[in-house]
């Protein structure tokens, strides 16, 4: 068992190898939330949690749990200050719409990660009573979504915000693109950052376990440790 503060909420014993009921991130001295009986490592989480039973869609974790799906991301949230009323406005509308279908709108959506993402995107028009349908492309990200009220674009980002993904209401395919090729290059950078420290703390391990000893094994101990956060949590 894993001793965490005993802060109110948090109990005082954590399970060994204890995950995120929510994305699967694994759960530590400094990034327990404990509610209604589940460990979260965030309250980003645990909020998204709540949300998900409130609206009867705790399947979204059977999915995960039948595709054998570990981690899914921790939530993504857009700006606190970030309002959508200006996918409402006329000028806007004409720009990201087309005649032959004045009701439908595509997104970008950040932050999709597997199977159970796109069976809980695709499950909004069921208890939105603005969007008609929603068809997510998971190779691209695009979401096609038909609403019910031309002024009621804002509808989906909105709601989408709530359970931890991004939405950016885009043009053409070259513009989803685009937002594919950002989004990816945050992930290589991570990981590009995780390895070099990665491989600098094997170098310095091996130092250490070959004898140094003394004010070099102590620096080399700090380095170590300081080059393992980014590794942890970047």
């Amino acid at each position: 068992m894993k001793n965490t503060t005993s802060s109110p909420g948090i109990p005082r014993d954590l399970p060994e190898a204890a995950h995120c009921l929510h994305c699967g991130e694994e759960l530590g001295l400094s990034n327990t939330v404990y509610s209604n009986g589940y460990y979260f490592c965030c309250t980003g989480c645990s909020s998204v949690y709540e949300l998900l039973n409130t609206l009867g869609l705790q399947n979204f974790y059977k999915i995960k749990e039948e595709q054998n799906i570990g981690k899914t991301g921790r939530p993504i949230y857009a700006e606190a200050k970030e309002e959508y009323g200006y996918l409402d406005q006329d000028n806007f509308i004409n720009q990201y719409t087309s005649p032959e279908t004045p009701l439908t709108m595509n997104f970008y959506i950040e932050g999709i990660h597997c199977g159970a993402c796109l069976w809980l995107i695709e499950k909004i028009p069921d208890y939105s009573p603005h969007i008609e349908s929603v068809s997510l492309n998971m190779s691209s990200n695009v979401a096609i979504v038909n609403f019910r009220n031309k002024k009621k674009f804002s509808s989906f980002p909105q709601i989408i915000k709530r359970f931890g993904y991004k939405a950016h209401p885009i043009k053409i395919d070259e513009e989803a693109q685009e937002l594919k090729q950002k989004e990816n290059r945050k992930s290589l950078i991570r990981i590009s950052v995780a390895a070099v420290c990665a491989g600098n703390i094997m170098l310095l391990s091996a130092a250490i376990y070959s004898g140094a000893e003394g004010i070099f094994a102590e620096k080399f101990a700090l380095l170590n440790f300081v080059l393992t956060l980014p590794v942890v949590t970047y």
